[in-house]
């Protein structure tokens, strides 16, 4: 497969949330253990987790055009942020801990671990109240933890008490005096009556709980039994030491690079799951003597050699030991404990090919020693590997169980009395090595910890000093040699960035510490932010580890330090980054307020120079202004006066609608009386028309009568003709009422328009007297405005005048 950067060595990149703790160190002392053996480039960010720190941002550096592969750390429980990997899909990717889809995870069964914890409690003390503190409520393993707590309350027949649980807390030691404190404080729950043991999903909040109860008064495991889960050193050194399932990080660190390498070999996507096993360890918190319920004896491990290996320790009552001088039996002999020694050399910090050559180096020396009688080759070649080990920060205790294997297991077989005796002179001799380099190797450690913590104290008092990134740098330079760096790089973003999404194109390289050599960059060297470090401090054959630690301060990232082939000092390297990120804070915060007091003096100067132009056009605008003042006041008057005359108009108006009103009743009590008139004009005309007939048949009458009748023929012709008259006028009349009334109808129509009219009139006139008295109240507050205006703007002009003034004597 083409390699990415260097044509020998795969790159591999590690995004791990911590280095710092128990828990990351040890993953990154297994992931370098095996990027060593296998001879790829580890590049190691640490950025915190994903999404949730804003160093997070730095993983954004993983380019996949200059990575063989992916080894992450940075997730724990499938939130928005896991769509990080996405991009990632079709790419070599080993999760540890949280399952990503479509990529192999290395992860830990805590679930059992936890279980035989709680069930010792149960099982082995009695106890029935058992507490818990809850981790994270989606990281994986606070689930599995709390999961097997509950079902080995389940099947052991005990009652899961709600009030005994706490709510979800992170990991750390405050999270665990938080925890106590809503047990005893919150919920008023008493030790031993609601609560005889506690259960913590993690050391950090167990050892805070503890730190809480020792402050209350209370002592473990007398008023409550505590146990645990992770294995912590601090949590062995406590006083009592804490019980506590231990957890392989070292050897899930190691067999997580291990298949990220076959994944990228096969050159193929696997969804392996590897699952290591963790063991609960038994100490006094949970109320166990240790003494008494621990072997504190070194293990007797199982080693089967063949018969003819074995043959050479067993010399059958024959007292002559060069009787059984046979150097293809003693080759023989090396190479099968070689191969059954191996399982049991696994932990500490070096090589499977290391392991092997001592190994037979030291057996072949062993052999040598009890043979000729005087010899101390293996106490010499012993100490040489031991120290070795010490300064590759190995394991030591290892190899008190390989004495004892050789004690127990290989040179127990011996019935020649002699070789008895100077085997086991030469165990304990290698025992007292073990113990007196172990003694040393823990007094140099606390040494070199002064050391570099002494010259971190030293950095930091020199650094808060620093007015500009160039002093920071000659500080720096003048430190580092003390604390034995072999290559330390610092870059900065182009710009400091405070957002999560944005990592800057470029970079610039400030800072080239190698080998004790500095290279101050006065133009640094710019390059692609992607790229880690500029091509011609990466591309060598001899780089290993790289870990990177961003510089970010109150949630704004300046760039990056990157650490090459150093040793690995827990706290170390935050703790640098933590200070030049402050220093770099205060530079660049400094660097603002030079830039605004310039901008300020530059204002100043400015009005200076403009003081003269300024000043007169104050004047002028002050001259204006009031003259507008004047006028707009005159304005008013005269909106006013029109505002006096339309409510006259409108009073005017409103009596022409009162009188067309009395107008229309009039007419309409004229049209109401003609109706009236004609009804009895109707009346007239029927009385008329009965006459008519009367005379008619008074005639008639008058006829039959003849000359008796003749009088009555008289009158009754002057009654027709009275009639006939009557109906005439009453005809006339008719028309003329008619006439009146169609007259007074066309004048009630023209006099409602009229109306009609008057009223449209009457309400535009309200609203133009609404509108003007508006006017009258804008123009009102304008005149004064202005009045206002005109007096700030004298003020105004006094002002500058004095300031001109000022800046004048400032400049004598």
């Amino acid at each position: 497969m083409k390699k990415k950067n260097n044509q020998n060595k795969m790159n591999i990149a590690y995004l791990s949330r911590n280095i710092d703790d128990d828990t990351g160190h040890l993953l990154l002392k297994g992931i370098i253990h095996s990027a060593k053996q296998y001879n790829v480039n580890l590049f190691v960010l640490a950025g915190g987790q994903l999404g949730k720190s804003n160093n997070s941002i730095i993983y954004k550096l993983i380019d996949i055009d200059n990575f063989d592969g992916i080894l992450t750390w940075a997730s724990s429980d499938k939130d928005e942020h896991i769509k990080f990997y996405d991009k990632f899909k079709d790419f070599p990717l080993v999760s540890i801990t949280l399952k990503i889809d479509n990529h192999p995870c290395i992860t830990i069964d805590t679930y059992s671990g936890m279980k035989t914890a709680v069930n010792h409690l149960i099982q082995h003390h009695g106890y029935k109240k058992i507490a818990f503190i809850k981790g994270p409520e989606k990281h994986v393993y606070a689930q599995e933890r709390f999961r097997a707590y509950t079902d080995s309350l389940k099947e052991n027949g005990v009652a899961i008490n709600e009030n005994i649980i706490t709510r979800s807390y992170e990991w750390g030691y405050q999270d665990g005096i938080d925890a106590i404190n809503e047990l005893l404080v919150e919920k008023k729950l008493k030790l031993k009556d609601d609560i005889e043991a506690i259960v913590s999903v993690n050391d950090n909040m167990a050892i805070g709980g503890v730190l809480e109860l020792n402050r209350m008064g209370y002592n473990i495991p007398d008023d409550v039994a505590i146990l645990s889960h992770d294995g912590r050193i601090e949590g062995k050194l406590m006083t009592p030491p804490l019980s506590s399932v231990k957890m392989p990080f070292l050897e899930q660190g190691k067999i997580a690079v291990k298949t990220l390498l076959d994944l990228i070999l096969s050159d193929q996507t696997t969804l392996k799951v590897d699952i290591l096993t963790s063991k609960f360890e038994i100490e006094e918190s949970c109320g166990c003597n240790v003494l008494s319920t621990k072997n504190r004896e070194h293990q007797t491990f199982d080693i089967n050699l063949s018969d003819d290996a074995l043959q050479f320790f067993k010399n059958k009552k024959n007292k002559n030991i060069k009787e059984c001088d046979s150097s293809a039996l003693k080759e023989k002999i090396i190479k099968e404990l070689t191969f059954a020694l191996m399982p049991y050399m696994q932990d500490f910090f070096i090589t499977d090919d290391i392991i092997r050559d001592f190994i037979a180096e030291l057996l072949y020396a062993f052999c040598e020693d009890i043979e000729d009688g005087a010899s101390i080759e293996f106490l010499k070649k012993f100490k040489d590997i031991l120290t070795k080990i010490i300064e590759s920060q190995g394991s030591m205790e290892i190899w008190q169980d390989f004495i004892s294997i050789l004690k127990n297991n290989i040179f127990s077989n011996f019935e020649c009395e002699e070789l008895l005796i100077r085997s086991n002179i030469i165990c304990e001799q290698a025992r007292i090595l073990i113990m007196d380099l172990m003694q040393k190797s823990f007094q140099k450690r606390i040494s070199e910890s002064e050391r570099f913590f002494n010259g971190i104290r030293l950095i930091g008092n020199s650094l808060f000093s620093a007015n500009s990134i160039k002093e920071m740098l000659h500080i720096l330079i003048k430190f580092l040699p003390n604390l034995k760096f072999k290559e330390l790089y610092i870059s900065l973003y182009e710009n400091p960035v405070d957002n999560y999404d944005k990592l800057p194109e470029y970079s610039n390289l400030i800072l080239a510490y190698i080998d004790g050599t500095v290279n101050l960059i006065d133009n640094n060297i710019k390059y692609k932010t992607k790229s880690v470090l500029p091509e011609e401090y990466l591309k060598r054959e001899d780089i290993i580890q790289n870990i990177i630690v961003p510089l970010a301060y109150n949630k704004i990232e300046y760039g990056f330090i990157c650490i090459i082939n150093s040793t690995i000092l827990r706290n170390f390297f935050s703790i640098l980054s933590d200070q030049i990120s402050s220093v770099l804070y205060n530079i660049y915060t400094n660097d603002e307020k030079n830039r605004q007091n310039i901008v300020l003096e530059n204002t100043l100067d400015m009005m200076h120079n403009k003081a003269d132009i300024v000043s007169g056009e104050s004047q002028r605008i002050s001259d204006r202004t009031e003259d507008v003042s004047s006028s707009m006041e005159e304005l008013a008057a005269n909106i006013r006066q029109i505002d006096i005359q339309v409510k006259q108009i409108i009073n005017i108006i409103n009596n022409a609608v009162n009188t067309t009103a009395r107008a229309t009743e009039a007419i309409q009590l004229l049209s109401e009386e003609s109706n009236k008139i004609t009804e009895l004009i109707n009346i007239i005309n029927d009385i008329a028309q009965k006459t008519n007939i009367l005379s008619l048949n008074a005639s008639i009458q008058a006829a039959h009568a003849k000359e008796s009748g003749r009088g009555f023929t008289v009158v009754s012709k002057e009654i027709k003709n009275l009639s006939f008259e009557t109906m005439k006028s009453t005809s006339i009349i008719i028309k003329t009422i008619e006439s009146i009334q169609k007259n007074a109808g066309n004048t009630f129509e023209i006099i409602k328009l009229v109306v009609e009219n008057i009223n449209k009139i009457n309400n535009l006139s309200t609203i133009i007297q609404n509108s003007i008295s508006e006017h009258v109240t804008s123009t009102n507050d304008i005149a004064n405005k202005l009045t206002e205006t005109a007096q700030g703007s004298k003020e105004i002009f006094a002002q500058v005048k004095e300031l001109a003034l000022k800046k004048s004597l400032n400049n004598e």
